[in-house]
C-alpha cells in the first residue's frame, strides 16, 4: 500500500515537472515571433490581447500556476499521509528489523517527495518569472 502511494507521488511529481514547463514553452511567443507585426493582423482578437498586463496562462495567477499548486498540494498531502502512516509502522513495528526497515524507507521517500515538491514549485516560480 505504501509503495503505491509512494509511486504515485513520484508519478505526480514527474508529470509536474515535465508537462508544467512544456506547456509553458508551448505558450510562448518564440513559435509566433513576428506574427502581429503585419498590418492585416493587428486587427486580429489574438494580436490584440499581446497589450495584456497578466497573461492568463503563465500569469500570476494564470493556468500553469493554478495547475502547479493543485499538484503540490495533492502531492504534498500524499506525503504528509505517508509519513504520518510510516511512522507508526515503525512504531508498532516491534523489533521486526524488516518492518522497521520498510517503515523507514517509506518515511525517507516521503520526506524526498516533500523536498522534490518545493524544489518543483521554486523552479516553476523562477520560469514563469523570466517569461
Amino acid at each position: 500500500m505504501i509503495h503505491k502511494v509512494v509511486k504515485c507521488l513520484f508519478i505526480c511529481l514527474a508529470l509536474q515537472v515535465t508537462i508544467v514547463p512544456a506547456t509553458i514553452l508551448a505558450s510562448s511567443d518564440v513559435l509566433f515571433n513576428g506574427a502581429c507585426s503585419n498590418t492585416t493582423t493587428q486587427s486580429s482578437a489574438v494580436c490584440q490581447d499581446d497589450n495584456q498586463t497578466t497573461n492568463p496562462l503563465i500569469g500570476s495567477n494564470g493556468l500553469v500556476r493554478t495547475i502547479a499548486n493543485i499538484i503540490a498540494v495533492v502531492a504534498g498531502a500524499t506525503a504528509v499521509v505517508v509519513i504520518i502512516i510510516s511512522g507508526l509502522r515503525y512504531i508498532t513495528s516491534g523489533g521486526d528489523p524488516t518492518k522497521a526497515a520498510s517503515a523507514r524507507s517509506a518515511l525517507i521517500f516521503a520526506v524526498a517527495g516533500i523536498v522534490v515538491i518545493v524544489l518543483a514549485d521554486s523552479i516553476i516560480s523562477f520560469v514563469l518569472s523570466k517569461l
